[in-house]
């Protein structure tokens, strides 16, 4: 199977390691092909080599890369999958597996073309692992593993066929889900992240600095970050009752996700979660002062790619969603420049609109 990862950071790194190991040809398409070793490895927390990869190259050719690929897995940030789709959709043929990595962020417009070609557009609601690159081009330390992924596909009918796919390259159970609006709609990083974005720099403004370096994302989560979080999640449960049309089981509650309910024992999960040991804080760091990052994807794909897609399905569905809407129009007044995923651009301007897309 020739496999092509695009994207050559953290977890697309694990994913050419994990593809190589198995003996596929693999390759990288990344505008930094020359920072690549042809033998990749993943280390664990302790720096033990867990995995190695051998990779048949890394390229800035899109010929040489997506030309016959059978699985293409795009790792890039939502404001660049339009990009992706472009440079990809000349060598799509019927089924190729284009799958994102992970799948929601709504980048399964942005391939509307590559879908009428004949791929099959697939993603799991989550990575993975946690990756994070020792070494570009060379190492990555894998922490974090998930016992299973839960994924769907554009048309739905190929789900079970990309699970089983994806199952064998990574070594991990894949459990179909019915339709691929349970990916679109997934309470991850689109919650998890602006939540605490909003509870750490919600009293931010221009020339305003934080003392002391950068803070602990995840073992400084706060009460009121876990507040924030339950109360958007509920949202989020609220439109899924305004969508019987779908079985949306799958789209887990944050709440439960984190040993919910009360935030009082979000915090303290989140606080201890081995994996999110030491991870910092989307932020620049001067001489004993911090501010926010904005061109961080904390902040510009978690909310303009993330949050605003479920505001828009709360107007689509009719469904209010109060929360979202504050912590969504901080963020804009933060950065009005920052353009965001629009429904209507694609076509979706109506309940009825949205129910036919996702049905496919």
């Amino acid at each position: 199977m020739k496999v092509v990862i695009y994207g050559g950071g953290n977890i697309g790194t694990y994913l050419a390691i994990a593809s190589g190991s198995k003996g596929h040809e693999t390759i990288i398409y990344t505008p930094r092909f020359n920072s690549f070793a042809t033998t990749l490895k993943a280390i664990d927390a302790d720096d033990k080599v867990i995995m190695e990869g051998r990779i048949s190259c890394a390229t800035d050719d899109a010929e040489i890369a997506f030309q016959d690929a059978d699985f293409v897995v795009v790792t890039v940030p939502d404001s660049m999958k339009a990009k992706a789709a472009e440079i990809i959709l000349p060598y799509v043929h019927e089924g190729m597996i284009i799958c994102l990595m992970p799948g929601y962020g709504a980048g399964e417009f942005a391939f509307e073309e590559a879908i009428q070609k004949g791929a099959i557009l697939f993603g799991p609601q989550r990575v993975p692992c946690v990756a994070r690159l020792t070494k570009y081009g060379s190492t990555v330390r894998t922490t974090g593993f998930k016992k299973s992924l839960k994924c769907a596909a554009i048309p739905s009918s190929k789900t079970m066929h990309c699970c089983n796919v994806l199952s064998k390259l990574l070594e991990m159970p894949c459990e179909a889900l019915p339709n691929y609006l349970c990916v679109t709609m997934t309470p991850s990083n689109p919650i998890l992240h602006t939540s605490r974005l909003y509870s750490m720099f919600n009293d931010y403004y221009e020339g305003k600095k934080y003392p002391g370096g950068n803070p602990l994302f995840y073992e400084g989560w706060t009460d009121f970050a876990s507040e924030t979080l339950v109360t958007m999640d509920d949202e989020l449960q609220d439109i899924i009752q305004h969508l019987p049309e779908f079985d949306l089981r799958g789209v887990e509650a944050l709440r439960y996700y984190y040993d919910g309910p009360d935030p009082k024992d979000i915090t303290k999960t989140i606080r201890n979660i081995k994996a999110f040991k030491g991870i910092g804080s989307p932020v620049l760091v001067g001489d004993g002062y911090y501010v926010p990052d904005f061109d961080s994807r904390y902040f510009s794909a978690d909310f303009p790619y993330g949050l605003a897609v479920l505001v828009q399905l709360g107007v689509l569905t009719n469904t209010k969603t109060p929360q979202m809407n504050t912590v969504l129009d901080w963020y804009k007044k933060l950065c009005p420049e920052m353009e965001a995923f629009d429904f209507a651009i694609h076509g979706i301007k109506t309940r009825e609109d949205l129910v036919k897309f996702y049905s496919k």
